[in-house]
């Protein structure tokens, strides 16, 4: 089962390669490597960032402001999630992120990755027939993703490309992310099949 719904506290730290690769083997003596991972240790994460015509999302980014939200897609292109939901073809997941401080929730659906730019158009028989497929928690996140898209007239403004170290404690809800960025383009939202 795919989670679609997300709410934890979150903390970010800038580190070394050689302070995350000592963390790495230190981590391993006490936690399990993330169940997605396709070569035992790591995945690879592509995002689309929605921003709007202003910048709104970056500026809210830079002036540090404590509430905000943003739109995303994201693919992960070599997890054991893909060829799950619509068969053979790849999933992709349409996010909203919401930061209160240090805690973040998040809401995602999935959609199939050929038909995700229709879907999230929301002026299309594509994004007509998955929003009746959804249930009834799902098509709010969807309308409140369509709601975002026109209020702010966002569009896909940045990608980024990269590998994630994830470990987790199942039993005590915890989880430690390491990554590294390979690519941060801007005016540029790829998401394509491999």
């Amino acid at each position: 089962m795919i989670q679609t719904y997300f709410n934890r506290y979150e903390i970010k730290y800038l580190i070394s390669l050689a302070q995350r690769d000592k963390m790495i083997q230190y981590l391993k003596n006490f936690m399990h490597l993330d169940s997605h991972t396709s070569n035992g240790i790591n995945y690879e994460v592509r995002s689309a960032y929605y921003d709007s015509p202003v910048r709104k999302a970056l500026q809210e980014k830079i002036n540090g402001l404590n509430v905000r939200k943003k739109l995303r897609v994201r693919y992960y292109p070599n997890s054991s999630m893909n060829g799950n939901s619509f068969g053979n073809d790849k999933m992709v997941f349409l996010e909203i992120k919401r930061k209160f401080g240090e805690n973040l929730s998040k809401s995602r659906i999935v959609a199939p990755m050929q038909n995700w730019k229709s879907i999230i158009d929301e002026n299309s028989n594509e994004a007509a027939l998955h929003f009746n497929s959804l249930s009834p928690k799902e098509r709010r996140t969807l309308k409140e993703i369509w709601f975002l898209r026109h209020k702010f007239h966002l569009y896909p403004d940045t990608s980024r490309m990269w590998d994630d170290f994830i470990f987790r404690i199942p039993s005590a809800s915890i989880k430690v992310v390491s990554f590294k960025t390979h690519r941060n383009r801007r005016k540029m939202a790829k998401i394509s099949r491999d």
